[in-house]
């Protein structure tokens, strides 16, 4: 088994980056949507309020869309996200996506 749970380790480690391919703008919320990466568990949001500031987790999910609800009007967001898989008992990350910048409505 400790050969086969390192077969698959070798595997996730390869983790395709997310792409952030739809991003949706409302006064108080951001929808975001990105493709499925294969072998991924789950998925990491990261969220900063400037592009090279520091971003911080806001969500971890199942899914490849996440809404980020009680924002301000009027105010730009920065968003990367990154695949994470689960093989023998570790936890691999795969790279971040391409920033991707979203202003809500007024």
């Amino acid at each position: 088994t400790a050969k086969c749970a390192g077969a698959l380790a070798k595997v996730t480690v390869g983790l395709d980056k997310a792409k952030i391919t739809k991003k949706t703008a409302k006064k108080k919320q951001i929808t975001l949507k990105w493709n499925k990466v294969t072998g991924a568990k789950n998925y990491q949001v990261y969220r900063a309020t400037k592009k090279t500031g520091k971003y911080k987790k806001v969500a971890t999910t199942t899914k490849t869309s996440y809404t980020n609800k009680k924002l301000k009007k009027n105010k730009k967001y920065f968003y990367k996200v990154r695949a994470i898989a689960v093989a023998g008992g570790k936890t691999y990350q795969g790279a971040f996506s391409a920033i991707a910048s979203v202003k809500t409505k007024k």
